[in-house]
């Protein structure tokens, strides 16, 4: 009985924990795009300022 009200209790935690996982994938993946552009954005004004010279 009180496994089964640990079962319980741990599924009712199981979204909350999923969600906040999510999130911080969420938050990781934005991060990523970030630094995906700041890259691009990089790279583009290394190749300009070698066309340059």
């Amino acid at each position: 009985r009180a496994s089964v009200d640990l079962a319980t209790s741990r599924l009712s935690e199981w979204p909350q924990s999923v969600a906040e996982q999510l999130g911080q994938l969420e938050a990781y993946r934005s991060s990523v795009d970030a630094f995906r552009k700041q890259v691009d954005n990089n790279s583009v004004t290394y190749l300009d300022n070698l066309a340059f010279y």
